[in-house]
């Protein structure tokens, strides 16, 4: 038979998994079950709303580190529940987000312009990989999420070297090419991408992969 527990408030006898924990209890157990802790605390807290403030805001200063870091691994191990947990809200509020995200931008448009600025300035590889992106979206191509170090997984797979041609990328420089160009129906994924020099990626035109290196090994223009 399950263990039972009376709850001091309600009186009545409920398994053990109706009571909140508590250390300093005999039984570790606290003497009222859940439902009516929570009864007990929402009537608290509406009586006594300034003073619950002051409560969670002494808390939370005292524990932040911890809080912070608490509620950052809920959200990495839920991520999914937490997005469909907020979708009725955002479909609810739809209207009202948009009034504030337009006030917002409107407010720091300078601001927001100077960001964008200084990020397309120290980010020029994501900022390459955002144009390839919307090109291929504008062409209707496959879009597939790329990883952040996508480059560097090519860099090593290719052991330094342009795809096509073998010359050492480090001294070239590279340039991301669909092996299959999206003009050809080729999708924007990491298993059709790859490194290659400026010279053979300007060169390879339109042409797929195979097609370029049939052209390189004929000696052809």
């Amino acid at each position: 038979m399950e263990p039972m527990k009376k709850c001091t408030k309600c009186r009545r006898w409920l398994p053990l998994t109706s009571f909140f924990r508590r250390t300093a209890s005999k039984d570790g157990l606290m003497p009222i079950c859940k439902e009516c802790d929570r009864i007990r605390s929402a009537t608290y807290h509406a009586d006594n709303r300034e003073e619950a403030r002051k409560q969670r805001a002494e808390h939370y200063a005292t524990h932040r580190v911890r809080i912070l870091a608490a509620s950052k691994v809920y959200r990495d191990s839920n991520r999914e529940k937490i997005s469909q947990q907020r979708i009725p809200y955002r479909l609810a509020h739809k209207a009202d987000k948009a009034e504030y995200d337009r006030a917002y931008n409107a407010a720091r448009a300078e601001e927001n312009v100077r960001q964008a600025t200084e990020w397309r300035k120290t980010h020029p590889s994501a900022r390459k990989a955002q144009k390839m992106k919307r090109r291929a979206i504008k062409l209707g191509s496959i879009v597939e999420p790329l990883p952040n170090d996508y480059e560097t997984g090519l860099y090593e797979t290719q052991h330094g070297l342009c795809y096509y041609c073998g010359r050492d990328l480090e001294t070239t420089g590279f340039h991301r090419d669909h092996m299959t160009p999206l003009v050809r129906e080729g999708a924007h994924s990491l298993e059709n991408l790859c490194l290659a020099c400026p010279a053979c990626n300007m060169r390879k035109s339109t042409k797929t992969a195979e097609e370029f290196m049939a052209v390189l090994q004929g000696g052809e223009s």
